[in-house]
């Protein structure tokens, strides 16, 4: 039997954190004070089940939950614009300038499993996000003294954070085990799960939390941090849509669009990643030494000719913009250097100094995708008037004219050109749609800096994973 220690670290910021770490690698329970909900104080106690048996105590730890997703402390992992600058490397959207072993084995599509932000940033980090989520769940369930709508409230936000994640490292790296407890002698034997399987699971999760969260933002004052029924509904369109669910991703995608009371398109492209954004359906407040700044921002922008840790946009990404296209004017940033241009993701405007008036948000989940999943999915199921219907609102609101696709193929061939402009740099879109498609061997397999082999679609589960837990074997073909 393992054995484990608890270390109790109390880290105080801008925001005040109380890790309990369990084991020298697992984060066991995260207790903060965010602004976005009134707590009580952290408590050293949390690891009993006191924590979950008053209100004030079960938000403070609901609340470092959503502060253990933003903290840059922690890396870029999925959270942390890891998948925009680790998935857009590994593609076709961005060029990496850093010599560290590990960008350049994602650059070139050249991935071992000794790879070190496999580990650390993707798998280790996503499996810490739930098994916190894990913890909230069960200490929740088994409170008696909390009222049943705060309960519901909290388990569905759990349980949406939980599906999430799986649902990233499901699509990063195949069959993996889909852990719902906190028992970490059952999870350090777990086996992986078949990919369908944890998609049963992951729907599982985020249908009982779309019934559990609710509608709108009244429990935040407006702001849109929390996990509500939009966001459930908005993940549970994109995963139906992965999973060739077609009637299903079209019907909760269109509960999103005609919520016009709290979702709204903007118009402006400029208002689309601001704090007060009407498209945003899930945001993420920043927990930064800059708090206004996204790390988004943050990694991005560029003020200097990008170098060690920085990334640019491929010319050729920049150059596949259709003429009169906005999102190329206002959504890309160009630098140059007095001879060459380095064009980079502006979608984010504030990066690493900003003006007191400035303030920005990560949006997680936005309408605009949800009019591509109906797209989509109309498509597929011939609906093709109503395909061209909602591509054409992305092209209008982008200052483009109606799409000229009028069957079934050119229209999913418009939608996946439409998606890699107006998804870029956002949470692993492009990498993911590649994959989805069948379209990664097609489009990598020419690019001059990347040694493309059609298994590299899956990651290699990472060796020390394998090492500690052989259940986890095999190892993902190619690797």
């Amino acid at each position: 039997m393992k054995k484990y220690y608890i270390k109790i670290k109390l880290l105080l910021k801008k925001n005040m954190l109380l890790w309990v770490i369990v084991g020298s690698s697992q984060l066991l329970l995260v207790i903060a004070c965010e602004d976005f909900v009134e707590v009580d104080p952290p408590r050293t106690e949390a690891v009993t089940e006191s924590v979950f048996s008053d209100e004030g105590a079960t938000s403070s730890a609901l609340a470092g939950l959503y502060s253990l997703m933003a903290e840059t402390a922690l890396g870029n992992g999925i959270f942390g614009s890891g998948l925009e600058l680790f998935t857009g490397t590994y593609s076709d959207e961005l060029i990496n300038y850093s010599p560290s072993t590990a960008r350049l084995e994602l650059g070139s599509n050249n991935l071992t499993s000794e790879n070190e932000i496999l580990l650390n940033q993707f798998w280790q980090f996503a499996y810490n996000i739930i098994h916190n989520a894990n913890l909230i769940i069960e200490g929740v369930e088994s409170s008696d003294s909390l009222d049943p709508e705060f309960k519901k409230t909290v388990i569905g936000e759990a349980l949406f954070i939980r599906g999430f994640s799986h649902f990233y490292l499901v699509n990063l790296f195949g069959d993996i085990p889909y852990i719902s407890t906190s028992d970490f002698e059952v999870n350090a034997i777990a086996g992986r799960d078949s990919e369908s399987i944890v998609y049963e699971r992951i729907i599982a999760d985020l249908s009982q939390a779309k019934e559990a969260l609710p509608v709108d933002f009244e429990f935040t004052q407006g702001d849109r941090v929390r996990i509500t029924k939009g966001a459930a509904t908005a993940l549970l369109a994109r995963v139906y849509l992965y999973t060739g669910e077609w009637e299903l991703a079209q019907e909760e995608s269109t509960g999103l669009i005609e919520q016009s009371d709290s979702f709204v398109l903007e118009n402006d492209l400029l208002s689309v990643f601001v704090v007060q954004s009407r498209e945003a359906i899930w945001q993420l407040k920043p927990v930064l030494e800059n708090p206004r700044a996204t790390r988004q921002g943050q990694n991005f922008i560029l003020f200097s000719q990008p170098g060690f840790g920085g990334v640019s946009i491929r010319n050729d990404v920049y150059n596949a913009y259709e003429a009169g296209d906005n999102r190329r004017s206002q959504w890309v940033g160009i630098f140059n250097n007095g001879s060459d241009d380095f064009y980079y993701p502006h979608k984010y405007k504030v990066g690493i100094t900003s003006l007191p008036s400035e303030e920005e948000w990560d949006v997680v989940l936005r309408l605009g995708e949800q009019y591509l999943i109906r797209a989509e999915a109309r498509a597929q199921l011939n609906n093709i008037s109503g395909a061209q219907s909602d591509l054409n609102v992305i092209r209008n609101r982008a200052g483009l004219g109606n799409t000229i696709a009028g069957d079934r193929q050119s229209i999913l061939e418009a939608i996946y050109r439409e998606r890699r402009f107006e998804l870029f740099a956002e949470w692993g879109h492009r990498w993911l749609d590649l994959k989805r498609t069948g379209l990664s061997d097609e489009v990598l397999s020419i690019l001059p800096d990347k040694d493309w082999q059609s298994t590299d679609v899956l990651w290699p589960i990472p060796e020390q994973e394998l090492l500690n837990n052989p259940n986890l074997l095999p190892q993902n073909p190619g690797y």
